[in-house]
């Protein structure tokens, strides 16, 4: 993966987070940068809850690149997919939101 540097109009509010719970040098921008943070942050702890890794995860229907990618914030995840990664791991909706 590559390397990208913020821009003049990315702030830290801005970027995800990595595999290690650091900074995604490659952020995805949102007008809620603290919310959003906190719903790739309870994305991480479902999918760990539920015992899964994100390969096993992959096994059971989405793949690991984008839970992957969606967990560090290099791709943003739209109300459909969400649904789907809470059925996955057996969340309601409303916990990626507390």
């Amino acid at each position: 993966m590559g390397e990208c540097a913020l821009t003049d109009h990315e702030s830290l509010d801005q970027v995800g987070l990595d595999q290690q719970g650091g900074i995604h040098p490659c952020p995805m921008a949102t007008r809620h940068p603290e919310r959003y943070r906190r719903l790739l942050l309870r994305l991480r702890e479902a999918r760990s809850a539920a015992g899964l890794s994100q390969e096993k995860a992959a096994a059971l229907g989405a793949r690991q690149k984008y839970i992957s990618k969606v967990e560090t914030g290099e791709r943003r995840i739209d109300p459909i997919e969400l649904q789907e990664l809470a059925d996955l791991y057996g969340k309601p909706l409303q916990f990626f939101y507390e």
